[in-house]
C-alpha cells in the first residue's frame, strides 16, 4: 500500500520522490478510498466531471482529511462551484492549517480582495497557477515569476 500512500500524497499527477513520508498518512489507507481516488482522477482526466465528483465524494466518505478535501476543491473549482470549493478548503485546513495546496485552492476560490491577502505569499511557490488563475492585481507580479520559475 505504499505506492497509494505516495500517489495520494503526490496531487496533480506529479510522483512522490522515493522513500517520500506521508506523516498525515502513516497507517493503511483503505483500499476502497484508494479505488475511489484513482476512479476520481481517471474521470477527471477523461472530462467526466460529475463521475469525478461523486467518486471524490466517496473518498471523503471512506478516508476523511485533508487530501480529499483538496482534490475535491480543486474539482468543483473548475466545475465553477465557488462556493462549495471554499468550504472544501477551509475543511481541508481545519485539519490541516497551513496546508499551502488548501490555501492556493482557497485564495483562488475566494474573492479577488481576500485572494490576493491569501495568494500573495504562495506567489513563489506557484506562480504559474496564480498567473494564470489568480486575482489580477497579482497576475503581473506572478507572471515575472512564472517566467523566472
Amino acid at each position: 500500500m505504499r505506492w497509494a500512500v505516495l500517489l495520494w500524497m503526490s496531487g496533480c499527477g506529479r510522483a512522490a520522490p522515493p522513500g517520500a513520508a506521508a506523516p498525515e498518512r502513516e497507517g493503511r489507507l483503505d483500499p476502497l478510498a484508494v479505488g475511489w481516488f484513482l476512479k476520481a482522477s481517471v474521470s477527471e482526466h477523461e472530462g467526466q466531471l460529475d463521475a469525478a465528483e461523486r467518486a471524490h465524494a466517496w473518498v471523503d466518505r471512506l478516508d476523511p482529511g485533508p487530501w480529499p478535501d483538496v482534490h475535491r476543491g480543486e474539482l468543483l473549482l473548475r466545475l465553477g462551484r465557488r462556493d462549495e470549493a471554499r468550504t472544501a478548503f477551509e475543511s481541508a485546513l481545519a485539519a490541516r492549517p497551513a496546508m499551502p495546496e488548501a490555501l492556493l485552492g482557497l485564495g483562488l476560490a475566494s474573492e479577488p480582495e481576500v485572494g490576493v491577502l491569501l495568494l500573495e505569499p504562495l506567489v513563489p511557490v506557484y506562480p504559474c497557477r496564480i498567473a494564470t488563475a489568480g486575482p489580477d492585481a497579482l497576475r503581473e507580479t506572478a507572471e515575472a515569476a512564472c517566467r523566472g520559475h
